[in-house]
């Protein structure tokens, strides 16, 4: 009950600073006759408010069949259509293919980017999907496993070019199984002295989140990555 207090009084004060000048006519106060009605209303319109803003961008919403899904929930003696696993998955499912639509250019981009590279010559491919040139081959005997500490310089940048990120004068160092899953499985293949340059489809890298401001979501990502030492 705290956390749900704290939630809504954190979502009250967001909703008074954003409406600061609006002089409040309300609708119809004067039928709420006692605490309890006063706090049903009020829950129904901060919720709904806040629903309807995160609905704005859904293709269609059938409004009675919305009301129907919150009367099922909360009757004693309804059973609902949906169980709350099966409800949770079509949602997941809808938003993930508004979000791949809303960046169907990012995806188409990146897909192309990787079939020029692939026709490159000295270009090899994972089953995963991983491209990879071998730029210098190391005197190393063995590869990293998961269990191990390595030590890598490297410089990240995105199909248009950009750098986003890279090692500086120093190798940094991490687990082989701390970084994203296109760094793990490519590492596993390397020995010390490798150095890669490696071309990681967004599903191994940083998915539809990407890193806000810096890398967009479903960005295919192009690395060189040296493998300088494994940590004994």
């Amino acid at each position: 009950m705290r956390i749900l207090t704290t939630t809504l009084l954190a979502g009250l004060i967001g909703l008074t600073a954003c409406n600061k000048g609006n002089n409040g006519a309300s609708g119809s106060t004067a039928n709420l006759t006692s605490q309890t009605d006063s706090i049903s209303y009020a829950l129904g319109v901060f919720f709904s408010g806040g629903l309807k803003a995160d609905i704005q961008e859904m293709d269609t919403i059938n409004v009675e069949l919305l009301k129907t899904g919150f009367n099922d929930v909360f009757s004693d003696n309804a059973t609902t259509k949906l169980t709350e696993e099966e409800s949770r998955a079509i949602l997941e499912a809808y938003f993930k293919k508004m979000e791949a639509d809303k960046f169907a250019g990012e995806i188409e981009n990146s897909q192309a980017f990787m079939d020029e590279y692939a026709q490159q010559e000295g270009v090899y491919s994972t089953d995963s999907g991983i491209l990879y040139k071998i730029i210098k081959k190391g005197n190393g005997e063995v590869s990293p496993t998961l269990a191990d500490q390595v030590q890598c310089h490297y410089a990240g940048r995105l199909t248009n070019g950009i750098e986003f990120d890279a090692s500086k004068d120093e190798p940094v160092q991490f687990g082989v199984g701390q970084v994203i899953p296109g760094w793990t499985e490519v590492l596993q293949m390397m020995v010390e002295g490798d150095r890669f340059e490696v071309v990681i489809p967004s599903e191994l890298a940083y998915g539809a989140r990407g890193i806000q401001g810096v890398i967009p979501p479903y960005s295919t990502l192009i690395f060189e990555m040296e493998l300088v030492n494994i940590v004994e």
